[in-house]
């Protein structure tokens, strides 16, 4: 099996898909609930640390757009929170929510 899995990275990257991680060594992927579970493949533009001992931002911001009904910010939100008080460390959050069409006009400027 691990012949097959140290292909995958590879594979991904031929198809123009970019990802981190390691067949033989997991990374710590931020879930949409606000939870870091181990994974050995990630999208790069996913959320993920090698270390859980402390998140590198000091500040995020939790951006969702109106009727996308697939993302409960709140529970990334409350984790984050949470995560912060812990003894882990976090990060201090916003979390705007906005239309299309403001994330449309933001990103011509």
């Amino acid at each position: 099996m691990a012949p097959l899995l140290e292909r995958v990275g590879p594979m991904f990257e031929e198809a123009g898909i970019a990802v981190t991680g390691s067949a033989t060594k997991n990374h710590w992927r931020l879930s949409p609930v606000g939870v870091f579970k181990p994974a050995w493949l990630t999208l790069d533009e996913m959320v993920s640390l090698s270390d859980l001992s402390a998140m590198p931002w000091r500040k995020v911001a939790i951006v969702n757009i109106k009727g996308y009904l697939d993302f409960f910010p709140r529970f990334l939100a409350v984790a984050l929170e949470k995560r912060r008080q812990s003894r882990h460390g976090g990060s201090d959050r916003e979390g705007p929510c906005r239309s299309a069409r403001e994330l449309d006009r933001a990103s011509r400027r």
